[in-house]
């Protein structure tokens, strides 16, 4: 209908027909016609807020020809927009308060519930996230998400087997859900590292651009002490996020074990390169430093 109206008006007046025209093609790239997924933000709603601003030039442009009794109307019409807006505006404030309403508004998007839980796990408020996934199940049962969500507040709680047993579940519904199946790797690397390496094989074989499921498989070969293991999977995880800082400090650990100093030291001096502050590699860096008695030169 807008459309269909920008082209109606086009040869009277051309300010409000491109106007109508702004606000579908500044809202297309987070539509669900044409979404691009990785472009959504705010700055897509600045085009659409200009077609807007030129319709309001017209109209008052427009009211400006006509009686008292068309601005009162005008008015009229705009004060329950307002109100509207005004109490939208209140909800957008707070992250709470906005899924909140979208799980109100939408109890059938399970997106809605597990990201409402995850707020309340940031603030440390583990049983109301419990309750808003016990709110969820009445809506998906069992679904992957909230079990994967379950999990994520045992583990912030430190309750292990429990973050374990929910995890292992989720992902054995579904291999699709990534996380859950590091986490898994991540868990189990505390008890049971040979399977935390078959689980963490598994994610970097179904999902082989998961960095971070790379950067947990290396971990656990890091743990049984598979060099060979631990340092291609490392370096996979690098192959795929440049920056992943963790990672370079994970390879000065695993060279700092097998006692290589100048590969160590390499990959710490690397890790300080992208956050200069980092404890770790600055600790790492000291206790060779201890060890050999003389700054190693850096081989690449």
């Amino acid at each position: 209908s807008i459309i269909g109206g920008a082209i109606f008006s086009f040869s009277r007046l051309r300010i409000l027909s491109v106007s109508l025209i702004t606000i579908p093609l500044g809202l297309l790239p987070v539509s669900q016609i044409t979404p691009i997924q990785n472009l959504m933000a705010d700055r897509y709603l600045l085009i659409p807020s200009i077609g807007l601003t030129w319709l309001t030039i017209v109209l008052f442009q427009y009211l400006q020809t006509k009686s008292t009794r068309s601005w009162m109307l005008c008015i009229v019409c705009s004060l329950p927009l307002s109100q509207i807006t005004f109490e939208r505006l209140q909800i957008f404030q707070d992250d709470i308060r906005l899924w909140t309403d979208v799980t109100a508004k939408q109890p059938a998007e399970i997106g809605g519930w597990t990201t409402l839980a995850a707020f309340y796990r940031e603030k440390g408020k583990l049983q109301q996230s419990d309750d808003i996934l016990r709110s969820a199940a009445k809506h998906h049962g069992q679904h992957p998400k909230i079990l994967l969500a379950y999990g994520m507040n045992a583990l912030k709680a430190g309750n292990l087997p429990e973050a374990e047993f929910n995890f292992a579940n989720a992902w054995a519904s579904d291999t699709d859900l990534r996380e859950a199946g590091n986490n898994l790797a991540w868990v189990l690397q505390k008890r049971d590292t040979e399977r935390s390496i078959t689980v963490a094989t598994q994610v970097t074989s179904l999902h082989p651009l998961y960095a971070t499921g790379w950067d947990t498989l290396g971990n656990s070969c890091l743990l049984a002490k598979n060099w060979s293991c631990a340092t291609s999977a490392f370096e996979r995880a690098i192959e795929i996020d440049p920056y992943r800082i963790d990672t370079y400090a994970n390879l000065g650990s695993l060279f700092y074990l097998q006692e290589d100093w100048q590969q160590a030291a390499f990959w710490w001096h690397q890790t300080l390169v992208l956050n200069p502050a980092h404890a770790y590699a600055q600790q790492g860096l000291e206790a060779i430093h201890q060890t050999t008695m003389s700054d190693m030169p850096i081989v690449p």
